[in-house]
């Protein structure tokens, strides 16, 4: 009997195709398997069976799969409702979770290449005309591509000819899947044939003076493990050395290089966990707290630096005990490089690591490993992309600083948030959930308080040390007085020298990178902004560009104003490349190191900006939110917060919770171990509440304040919301349709409906957008209103074909 396969495509359509499964894969293919269709006239795409089924489908002609990828499934059925569920619930297709879910390596667009089978000989009665023409060129070319045989053909889809061609055994597929995965082989050292240990003498004699040779030559004895052997790169980092010095060794057969285990390398080396830490009695009482409520997601507020770490780890080693995986998000990529310094010690080769940072093949490998130990335990640390790994074992859902902004994903879709995708994974797999910040989201703290999650509090900082001292300094007075050097107050520079004298260390925060913020005309006013998008161009010194941080736009700085002519050019407002020059002219003896996207593009340059600072190798470190995120540091007697009115009046009905979060989060940084730590605010609004609420540690103030005004102005926890964003390249077709989409919206969900309106950007990267806001009560069901609004949608587009607007739903947007 004829059987077919549902096969999800990383793409966005709006259902999922069904495809022929060919009869020597009938017994063969199973669901969670990678397959090779066809797609258009001429594309083909690596897919994931979702179901096998014997329904035809009527009045379509099915297309056959080509072939399968896997000898065993790569995802499970677990994955695969969840995505379902991610899909549904964030209005997106199957195929654009599948498209965010899988690493690159496992889901890339395929080009089909034939090669000639050389063990078949020619027969010219088995051939038609299209299939000799192929054959005929595969004898003077190796081999073809797909597009290269439909023109050589005239075909405008040579698939059927190809099959043809493979069932009477004269062609070779060879898939070639762009940037797709391969194998990594690791380099090895190990004692080559002329290193006798019992005559040690004897190989630093064939040595002779050539020192980086000897080094490494210690190193191997010193750093090899139990195998006796070593990362080639391992030794080489370690001993500072190049790689002509090991070849050298290798030629006079002192050490052997070879390749071997593809898995090497990429989890921890150490094989023993050590001991963990001991609890404090506050510690250890909230730890078992925790334990008891684990029936429900658990919300722990814990104060900074009060050493919710230690009592996570705690935790984690409890659920690896009984043999079940553990998933630890955090928000920020930065902060997997100190944790996992802090954990592998600990937890040894059960630590796997996952993030975009990480090379396409690493994470490949990452996720092979878990799919195929499925019943070993596991503990995955990493970005909110995580939550897609294969997990079938799952015992413990833990997120770290649950309040930040970076678990919520913008562009493209699914737009998902991590935190609340994390809940139902947990959910479905039936684990327990711990949710962790000192800051927590009002959302999360009023599920809490409500009973929706458990609470458990913890307000005394690890070893009784003190909150530190915060205090604000009135920037409009200085400003009016001119004693603010450049953008430093009087008193900030003098505590900052202060602090350096002691050997403390610094943290200055702006949440600006760049040089500054943007160049205005001084004669006529104009700003120079990005060609592509209404936001203006921030000034970057040491690339001396103007860049757009949306599109990434950039341009030269110009010598004068487009508009007016005029050379009287000055540049407004700063960032971080500016703080760290106006610093390196103050303090000229300082190690200043800068930590935002510019300095941390390179795979290493978080671990190596934290690893100076934790050395003391930095005096002054000067970053955006990256250093606000749970990032522990024992010297650090001073936060500087440069700018404290660029998070209050940011037009967001979340701007003063997120103020609150990002300067308690950033002042957590001082004073972690020791003596009492100091942080300076400079404000223009010194006597604003959320300056008085971080000044007098008072989280639950705001929080009070702010769910008052939410109540009455309709917005979260007390109401859903969905943001329907509207996007055409001709501004009069957007207004126009835009207008009839909310004016159907509105007939259909009454008040309900807001806008629409164009956001603080009207356009970005080339596109005109207009924006649609639905606030839904609560109490209603959501499931039935993103249905009504996802038919009234479809009718729209239906109707307006001619010119359609792109339209883009975000749930829950942040």
């Amino acid at each position: 009997m004829r059987q077919f396969a549902e096969i999800l495509l990383p793409l966005a359509l709006p259902v999922n195709y069904t495809y022929s499964i060919p009869e020597h894969l009938q017994e063969y293919l199973q669901i969670g398997m990678r397959v090779v269709v066809p797609l258009g006239k001429r594309k083909l795409y690596t897919g994931i069976v979702k179901e096998i089924h014997q329904r035809e489908p009527k009045d379509i002609k099915v297309r056959d799969i080509l072939d399968a990828e896997d000898a065993s499934p790569i995802i499970s059925s677990k994955q695969l409702v969840f995505w379902e569920w991610l899909a549904q619930y964030y209005l997106c297709s199957e195929g654009e979770v599948m498209n965010a879910a899988l690493p690159g390596g496992l889901k890339l667009e395929s080009e089909m290449v034939i090669q000639r089978n050389l063990a078949k000989e020619i027969v010219d009665e088995e051939l038609n005309d299209a299939e000799f023409l192929i054959v005929e060129a595969l004898e003077q070319q190796d081999r073809l591509s797909i597009k290269e045989i439909a023109e050589i053909t005239g075909f405008a889809n040579p698939l059927f000819t190809i099959k043809e061609l493979l069932s009477k055994a004269y062609i070779l597929l060879e898939e070639e899947l762009k940037g797709g995965y391969k194998p990594r082989r690791v380099r090895l050292v190990k004692a080559g044939p002329k290193l006798n240990e019992d005559q040690v003498d004897l190989a630093f004699e064939l040595v002779g003076k050539a020192a980086k040779q000897r080094e490494l030559l210690l190193g191997f004895f010193q750093y090899r493990n139990e195998m006796g052997q070593l990362p080639a790169a391992q030794l080489l980092k370690r001993c500072s050395a190049g790689d002509s010095s090991l070849k050298a060794l290798h030629e006079k057969g002192l050490l052997e290089i070879f390749y071997d285990d593809p898995q090497a390398g990429l989890i921890s080396q150490n094989p023993q966990a050590a001991g963990l830490f001991p609890l404090q009695e506050n510690q250890q009482k909230a730890l078992q707290e925790i334990r008891a409520k684990l029936d429900k997601p658990v919300l722990f507020h814990g104060v900074t630096s009060s050493g919710k770490t230690e009592i996570y780890t705690h935790l984690m080693a409890e659920v690896l005990h009984q043999g079940k995986q553990v998933l630890y998000l955090v928000p920020e990529i930065a902060l997997t490089t100190q944790l996992i310094q802090r954990l592998e010690r600990f937890f040894g080769d059960t630590l796997l690591v996952y993030h975009s940072r990480y090379s396409d093949r690493e994470r490949v490998e990452t996720w092979l490993k878990l799919f195929q130990k499925e019943h070993e335990p596991a503990l995955v640390i990493g970005a909110r992309s995580s939550i897609f790994l294969p997990f079938q074992n799952l015992g413990l859902v833990l997120v770290d600083e649950e309040h930040e902004n970076s678990y919520k994903q913008y562009e493209p879709a699914p737009r998902y948030h991590a935190r609340d995708a994390a809940l139902m994974l947990a959910h479905q797999q039936s684990a327990k959930v711990l949710l962790g910040s000192a800051t927590p989201a009002y959302e999360s703290y009023f599920n809490a308080r409500k009973g929706k999650y458990h609470l458990v509090e913890l307000f005394e900082r690890f070893g009784d040390i003190a909150m530190p001292e915060i205090r604000a300094i009135n920037t409009r007075e200085l400003r009016k007085r001119k004693q603010m050097r450049g953008d430093f107050a009087p008193e900030l520079i003098a505590e900052i020298e202060s602090q350096m004298k002691k050997g403390k260390q610094v943290i200055l925060f702006q949440n600006r990178r760049g040089f500054s913020t943007f160049l205005q005309c001084e004669t006529c006013g104009h700003v120079m902004q990005c060609k592509n998008c209404d936001i203006s161009l921030t000034y970057h010194k040491y690339q001396h560009q103007m860049r757009c941080h949306v599109c990434g736009y950039h341009s030269p700085p110009p010598r004068e104003c487009p508009a007016c002519k005029s050379q009287q050019i000055k540049s407004l407002g700063f960032g971080t490349e500016k703080l760290e020059d106006e610093l390196q002219l103050m303090f000229p003896q300082a190690r200043i190191q800068r930590m935002d996207l510019d300095t941390t593009r390179k795979k290493k340059a978080y671990e190596n900006i934290i690893a100076a600072f934790e050395d003391g190798d930095t005096d002054i470190l000067v970053g955006t939110q990256m250093v606000s995120k749970g990032l522990d540091f024992e010297n650090v007697g001073l936060v500087g917060i440069m700018n404290a009115d660029s998070q209050l009046f940011f037009p967001d009905f979340r701007a003063h919770e997120k103020a609150y979060q990002m300067l308690a989060q950033v002042s957590g940084r001082a004073g972690r171990k020791g003596e009492q730590g100091l942080v300076l605010i400079q404000t223009s609004s010194p006597d604003h509440p959320v300056i008085s609420d971080v000044i007098g540690h008072r989280y639950r103030s705001g929080y009070e304040r702010e769910l008052q005004e939410r109540m009455e102005f309709h917005y979260p926890p007390y109401y859903r919301l969905i943001r329907i964003s509207i996007k055409h390249r001709k501004r009069e077709v957007l207004e126009q349709r835009a207008s009839i989409l909310g004016r159907d919206l509105r007939s259909l969900f009454n008040r309900r409906v807001y806008g629409p309106e164009y956001p603080l950007a009207n356009r970005l990267r080339g596109w005109y957008q207009m924006e649609i806001l639905l606030k839904i009560e609560s109490k209603l069901s959501l499931k039935a209103v993103k249905q009504a609004l996802h038919n009234q949608v479809e009718a729209f587009q239906q109707e307006h074909k001619k010119s359609a607007v792109r339209i883009i739903y975000d749930v829950d947007p942040l």
